[in-house]
């Protein structure tokens, strides 16, 4: 589907409709992809919903203004920064994997604060190690944004380059000391299909305010 005109976009009737769909059940992430918020920062041609670059951005601002969607609110706002950072630095086979799954919520994105350590091991494989603490909790299905300082890679120049790690290849490690928990990779091994963009083009230290938004990438 390729968008031609404003008036094919979704309206806000109809994103407020599918927030009050949400409020006439538990407000759960799994209703939540029923109700399709999880694919509003997705294409349409990637299963996304048809809504314009400025209904998405105050639809995102809408967000922290309404308490009653607090169980999800961190979780849904998350999701939708890694769909952003997936159609920012991704590549076109990226887009093909994680895409539809974010928008179907078959996988959720969740984001992490501080970088792994990340060793380059041959030209197709990471070996992670180190932990870092999730923004959010760690849903079902999740698809995990990390940054990592990259080591034994000639040229990267200080880059913090980031991996999207599905859930199954991230370990929860409770710190109840701390009443906290990280997730700890402990030399784990990823292929490069699993870092973000070619080599030099995604790196984790972008501000959330410089990544490209861009109409057409999203409306079409």
């Amino acid at each position: 589907m390729h968008i031609e005109n404003e008036s094919d976009y979704l309206s806000d009737a109809d994103l407020q409709g599918r927030v009050n769909a949400l409020r006439g059940g538990p407000i759960t992430l799994e209703r939540a992809a029923d109700c399709g918020l999880l694919a509003l920062a997705v294409p349409v041609r990637y299963g996304g919903l048809p809504i314009s670059h400025e209904r998405r951005a105050a639809f995102h601002d809408r967000l922290y203004r309404l308490p009653d969607l607090f169980p999800v609110r961190a979780q849904l706002l998350a999701h939708l920064a890694v769909c952003r950072y997936v159609l920012d630095f991704g590549t076109p086979a990226q887009y093909d994997s994680f895409l539809p799954q974010l928008a179907a919520g078959k996988r959720v994105g969740l984001l992490t604060k501080t970088p792994v350590s990340a060793e380059r091991v041959n030209a197709e494989t990471y070996r992670l190690s180190g932990r870092t603490t999730p923004l959010t909790n760690l849903p079902a299905a999740a698809l995990v944004l990390v940054r990592a300082t990259v080591r034994g890679e000639i040229g990267t120049g200080g880059e913090t380059p980031l991996f999207l790690l599905p859930h199954e290849l991230v370990r929860p490690d409770l710190m109840a000391a701390h009443d906290s928990y990280h997730l700890l990779f402990a030399g784990k091994r990823v292929g490069r299909e699993l870092r973000l963009g070619d080599t030099g083009t995604a790196s984790g230290t972008a501000a959330w305010e410089a990544t490209r938004w861009n109409r057409d990438r999203f409306a079409s």
